[in-house]
């Protein structure tokens, strides 16, 4: 887990710069592909939560994605924060994980976090069910946290995810 969370954490480093302002419509699509490319570069998989933030924190003007809260972009953006973004975001994977794992409990993760407990609402994960290689779940995006997105050549895209 500690390599996986390494590369994570220089995944959001590389891409913090680029997102501590809001990202005008013009350079949507731009970041948009650097951000892809950051992830890949750093071995970061473009199904995780962390990617699916960063994306959402590109995308959702004015700065207002709870992704972004959540990451904590912004002026004086330091190692620490990004430390406890991918904390928070860890909890998050565990609890998608949990329903699969354990059908008949009922989990819950309790946070005073709102931009955590909004992103978690906003990425609506479901079903969940367990493969030989793991987990498996969708996640289907509300409009606010990740809006049809804008991929080069100017076309509209909208996503849906499997996770594995």
């Amino acid at each position: 887990m500690r390599a996986d969370f390494e590369r994570k954490q220089a995944f959001v480093l590389d891409v913090a710069p680029a997102l501590a302002s809001s990202t005008s419509h013009r350079l949507m699509a731009d970041r948009w592909a650097q951000a892809l490319a950051a992830a890949d570069r750093h071995g970061v998989r473009r199904t995780s939560l962390v990617v699916l933030a960063v994306l959402s924190s590109i995308v959702v003007p004015n700065s207002a994605s709870p992704a972004k809260r959540l990451l904590k972009f912004g002026p004086g953006h330091a190692e620490g924060d990004i430390y406890n973004a991918l904390a928070d975001l860890r909890s998050l994977e565990i609890l998608i994980n949990l329903p699969a794992l354990y059908p008949e409990e009922r989990p819950a993760l309790l946070t005073a976090d709102k931009a955590l407990a909004l992103f978690w609402v906003g990425i609506q994960a479901h079903p969940l069910w367990r493969t030989d290689e793991g987990v498996s779940f969708y996640l289907a995006p509300l409009e606010e946290l990740l809006p049809a997105t804008p991929s080069p050549g100017g076309r509209r895209r909208s996503i849906g995810l499997l996770i594995r």
